[in-house]
């Protein structure tokens, strides 16, 4: 994460609280009127539901564990009490995770092909207000 810009790496760490711009957050804070999933519409939109079951994300989960099993970070398991908050306290996973939400900010923003520029995709997504 020290690599990462600034905005990037509080948009990590607010996964890694609880106090990310997903629906359950924005919900308790009163910003959204329901706590459904902005993707799929699910009735709550967690970490967990992003990272293992909305069906808007299939594709980028798939690429998640393949870069999870390269940085040698087990794959989330279906028994597995807390599947998101061990992935999000391994530094090594953390470059998978920000990879797989790059991909997702990109899909959402119409880009096909992986940028050369690192971490612009998401700065610009930032500053456009998008992630």
């Amino acid at each position: 994460m020290a690599a990462a810009p600034k905005k990037i790496a509080s948009r990590y760490y607010q996964l890694k609280v609880g106090h990310a711009a997903i629906g359950v957050f924005l919900h308790r804070i009163r910003a959204r009127d329901s706590a459904a999933c902005q993707w799929c519409l699910a009735s709550r939109e967690t970490v967990y539901h992003l990272l293992f079951e909305c069906r808007e994300w299939r594709r980028q989960w798939e690429r998640l564990y393949k870069a999870l099993e390269r940085a040698k970070v087990a794959r989330p398991s279906v028994i597995e009490t807390c599947a998101e908050g061990r992935l999000l306290e391994n530094s090594r996973a953390s470059e998978a995770l920000l990879d797989a939400r790059e991909r997702v900010l990109r899909e959402r923003m119409g880009a096909s092909e992986r940028t050369s520029g690192g971490w612009r995709p998401l700065e610009e997504a930032e500053r456009d207000g998008e992630g």
